[in-house]
């Protein structure tokens, strides 16, 4: 718990606000889970703080959901399409920093920025996409 706690501060997650007069405090509550590796030995406690969004009443406390989430088939078609193409792609996991929510535009910038410095280029239709031709030199005899 400590743990997540120091890293909502690093990322500063959260910002105290004055509650308006009008509107109630969620609860929230910590919800734990124990990590396990191949041969079922706990490796770690992993603890997750979450809000008792349940008690919120749709029109009043909020008026919209949504989470920005890939559908698998879109998954699968990008990875059948890289294979066939021959591209290399990677993965990354960014632990805490997303929070299930939208990212910021700082980090988004400086993202964008790293990867077009790297040779990437944004994809013309998807512009939260990156791609990089790889260049391949052959010797002719």
């Amino acid at each position: 718990m400590h743990d997540e706690l120091n890293q909502f501060d690093q990322l500063k997650v959260w910002e105290l606000v004055p509650l308006p007069d009008s509107k109630k405090a969620l609860g929230t509550r910590w919800v734990f889970r124990n990590k396990q590796d191949d041969s079922g030995d706990i490796v770690r406690n992993k603890g997750r703080h979450v809000v008792q969004g349940f008690r919120q009443v749709e029109g009043f406390d909020y008026d919209e959901v949504y989470a920005p989430v890939a559908r698998l088939e879109a998954i699968r078609l990008f990875l059948a399409y890289a294979s066939y193409m021959g591209f290399t792609v990677y993965q990354m996991d960014v632990k805490t920093s997303f929070l299930y929510g939208k990212a910021p535009q700082a980090w988004y910038a400086t993202l964008t920025e790293n990867l077009l410095s790297h040779g990437y280029t944004l994809g013309t239709i998807d512009q939260t996409l990156f791609r990089k031709s790889m260049v391949v030199e052959v010797a002719r005899c």
